[in-house]
């Protein structure tokens, strides 16, 4: 038997060659396909783990309670003091602004908690509302038909309860909060509100939201001057956050802020990329809700790719038309823009992110930069 398998494998040692080598490659394209699927999927999680939880506003940030967040406005004058107020909307939605397109199961039953504070949200007494010089300042938060109000004799923090984001068959959903200053406001004064959702977890709601927290936010008023930034800023999260640039595939480039701004972001497309379903339009239509006249990327198609256009000196450029005051804009005062490594051998220190610099004036470790033009924006 064993003279009879020796003489078979001298005589077919060819095909017994060329089975091995393609069982070794099918067993190889088998390692590879699930390696690759294995990454595909890690991303895809990581992907989802970035979304951010379904309970989520264009205000309130999850703990907040001690965050500030600023809006700018042109102090009012003559009879428009005593008529007008500053209006700051705030809404709550029951889906993460990183994915507009996946909502939350059921309805977010809650209640709203409302308190003057000053900017680091140390309590504030009501009574500091009185003024002898501009007035006796107000502040109320309407909600649907109804409203809650501040004055120099209330209580300094107030409860709006019996809130539902409701669950809609056709999707998302959504509550506006509008927090009015009176137009006589004193902007020396330091009197801020914060607003602070509670998830109502007693009752028959007692195990439901484990996967929800609940948002806050300080919000005051600040008075634009020419000479004075209307609180419009960007920045790469992860080199706020202390982290290496080295490491990661790639970045999170956050412009946040109140009032009207132009922020032009220039980057160097042979270094970095930016995702491009931040600005790209499929049939007027953009996958983050974008007008149109809301973030501008001027590209061009070459032998069927489409890029951003590239200056003579290399630098491609979007602009965003921030206005956070607009209905239009959803109030919008924030974008999440994703960046990526090209693939560069050059690793970026942290000076790759830069701000109100001109292009020309660019070093070679600078790949992004960011120029912001503050506009004026009234009260309403």
């Amino acid at each position: 038997m064993k003279k009879n398998i020796m003489s078979f494998i001298k005589k077919q040692w060819l095909l017994i060659w060329t089975v091995a080598c393609a069982f070794l490659l099918l067993t190889m394209y088998v390692s590879a396909e699930y390696s690759a699927r294995a990454n595909t999927m890690k991303k895809v999680v990581v992907a989802t783990a970035d979304q951010g939880q379904m309970f989520s506003s264009n205000y309130l940030i999850p703990n907040g309670d001690n965050n500030y967040q600023a809006k700018y406005v042109s102090a009012y004058t003559g009879e428009a003091r005593n008529t007008s107020t500053y209006s700051v909307d705030v809404f709550l939605y029951n889906y993460s602004t990183s994915n507009i397109y996946d909502y939350y199961g059921e309805a977010i039953y809650y209640s709203i908690e409302v308190e003057l504070t000053n900017q680091n949200g140390v309590a504030v007494a009501a009574s500091a509302l009185a003024d002898s010089v501009n007035g006796d300042a107000t502040v109320s938060v309407y909600y649907g038909s109804n409203h809650i109000d501040f004055d120099k004799n209330s209580a300094r923090s107030q409860t709006i309860s019996g809130q539902i984001l409701p669950h809609e068959e056709s999707g998302t959903s959504e509550k506006k909060y509008s927090v009015r200053f009176s137009g006589n406001w004193n902007f020396d004064k330091d009197i801020c509100v914060r607003i602070k959702t509670v998830l109502t977890k007693t009752g028959e709601h007692a195990n439901k939201y484990k996967d929800l927290v609940d948002i806050s936010r300080i919000i005051g008023l600040k008075q634009n001057n020419s000479s004075q930034s209307n609180g419009w800023d960007a920045y790469i999260s992860e080199i706020r956050e202390g982290k290496g640039v080295s490491t990661p595939d790639g970045f999170n480039l956050i412009v946040t802020g109140s009032g009207q701004a132009t922020v032009t972001i220039k980057w160097k497309p042979d270094k970095i990329a930016i995702n491009r379903s931040f600005y790209q339009f499929i049939d007027g239509v953009n996958i983050n809700g974008y007008l149109s006249t809301e973030v501008v990327c001027t590209e061009t198609t070459v032998e069927g790719v489409t890029n951003p256009v590239i200056d003579s000196d290399g630098w491609a450029t979007l602009t965003i038309n921030a206005n956070a005051n607009s209905l239009a804009q959803n109030y919008r005062n924030r974008y999440g823009i994703q960046v990526y490594k090209t693939g560069s051998e050059t690793q970026p220190t942290t000076d790759f992110f830069a701000k109100d610099k001109d292009t020309s004036e660019a070093s070679e470790n600078e790949w992004i930069i960011v120029n912001i033009e503050s506009s004026q924006s009234s009260g309403t």
